[in-house]
């Protein structure tokens, strides 16, 4: 699965709960591009492993849900991309 964010805050970036949970369900990785607006991450990568997901930090505040009802939490991963070498063998 590959996934943008916009943001990266303090070192960190915020994932959706369900991203996560799908990909723990399929047993594969999170691809993370950055397409935001601060030029020295920008088109960078990261890979998140499926033992890893387990391991984010769950946000304490919710956030509502846009077309269902409920509300959900980020999990937040060190940003920690991948060099340009391994950028490439992808």
């Amino acid at each position: 699965m590959t996934k943008k964010v916009r943001t990266i805050w303090q070192g960190k970036i915020g994932l959706h709960e369900k991203y996560i949970k799908e990909s723990l369900a399929r047993g594969e990785s999170i691809e993370i591009v950055y397409i935001g607006k601060q030029e020295q991450y920008l088109g960078q990568k990261m890979e998140i492993l499926p033992d890893q997901l387990k391991s984010g930090e769950f946000g304490k505040e919710l956030f509502p849900e846009r077309q269902r009802s409920g509300f959900y939490r980020l999990i937040y991963f060190s940003w920690q991309p991948l060099e340009d070498k391994q950028q490439k063998l992808i």
